[in-house]
């Protein structure tokens, strides 16, 4: 692992590309965050909310009952709070790509 990349747990999805983790952060300290999905836009709900549905539904789907792990684009958090994360499953897929090559978010 690199210095960045945390094992974490889904709190829950708040959007297409917006979650709360608790973050594994070594020698039991975990935090909980906000974190948006780094480098893809899915759509809002107040522009279009049957699909901006489908894309939640899609994320929370997807990452329900797995182990995560997150690696944080920066170390600092982003205009409205929020670390950018990417975001892997046990197996090591990212979830960002997933979530745009399934056709949910578009690359941002």
């Amino acid at each position: 692992m690199d210095l960045y990349t945390y094992r974490c747990d889904l709190v829950r999805v708040v959007d297409g590309d917006t979650v709360e983790l608790s973050i594994d952060l070594g020698l039991r300290v975990a935090v909980r965050a906000v974190c948006r999905l780094h480098g893809i836009d899915a759509p809002e709900r107040r522009c279009d909310p049957c699909v901006a549905a489908e894309a939640t539904k899609y994320l929370t789907d997807r990452l329900k009952n797995t182990p995560l792990t997150c690696r944080t684009h920066k170390d600092r958090t982003g205009k409205y709070g929020r670390y950018l994360v990417r975001l892997f499953d046990k197996d090591g897929w990212d979830i960002n790509e997933a979530m745009v090559r399934n056709g949910h978010a578009k690359r941002y």
